[in-house]
């Protein structure tokens, strides 16, 4: 059996097509998928040809690139038993220049990976990430006098992918009021700090807009003191 040329899954399936393509691979030994591009084969028959390895072992891309890298690598005679493809966790063996039958195995977990950082995206940020996805985010803008802590500026109030606009104008006001009224409360409470301000206003704001709408969007206060 032979599978070639499929179309290019849509962005929301992606991993569900990538992770079905994973297990007909390793179902079917005859499932190959075509390389990159078409300079790919050339170049690893090149590398074959000046290397000349005892054994190959693709480590590119996928299950499926494996198999199909594999193929050329028969194509350039080199032995079934001289080829090693490897699943994630797996580990082969040498010993004295020998590729070994047996395999273990390590238990490993996905890492992931946020521009330059590698291994440094905690289950908050995923959780925030998730919330942004499903239910928008919400930032509250507002400006006081540092010393008075008077409100010096009118409240902005912003939303992305929270409500429509037709239907947001009584929940904005509401999120206006619960901000203005902290920050009100906050001119007599010299024991507060502002980051307490910002936390009191997001809570609040979080169970008003549960109450309307029953979407928790992510809540940004921001307050600049003048």
């Amino acid at each position: 059996m032979r599978l070639q040329g499929l179309l290019q899954p849509l962005i929301e399936n992606e991993k569900f097509i990538a992770k079905g393509k994973v297990i007909l691979s390793k179902g079917w030994k005859k499932l190959y998928d075509k390389l990159e591009d078409d300079s790919s084969e050339e170049d690893i028959k090149v590398l074959i040809q000046i290397l000349n390895p005892k054994y190959f072992v693709p480590i590119k891309g996928e299950y499926q690139h494996f198999i199909a890298a594999s193929d050329v690598a028969k194509k350039m005679n080199i032995n079934d038993d001289h080829i090693a493809i490897v699943d994630n966790g797996e580990m082969i063996t040498f010993k004295d220049g020998k590729l070994q039958s047996y395999r273990d195995s390590i238990t490993i977990e996905d890492v992931m990976i946020d521009g330059l950082g590698i291994g440094d995206v905690g289950v908050k940020v995923i959780d925030d990430r998730n919330q942004l996805q499903n239910d928008g985010v919400v930032i509250i803008g507002m400006t006081i006098d540092g010393k008075t802590r008077e409100i010096v500026a009118n409240t902005d109030v912003q939303t992305r992918g929270f409500i429509y606009l037709k239907d947001s104008e009584n929940v904005v006001k509401g999120i206006m009021n619960i901000a203005e009224t902290e920050l009100e409360s906050y001119k007599n409470k010299t024991e507060e700090d502002i980051r307490d301000v910002r936390q009191n206003i997001k809570d609040k704001v979080n169970k008003y807009i549960i109450k309307e709408t029953g979407k928790r969007p992510v809540i940004l206060p921001v307050i600049i003191e003048l």
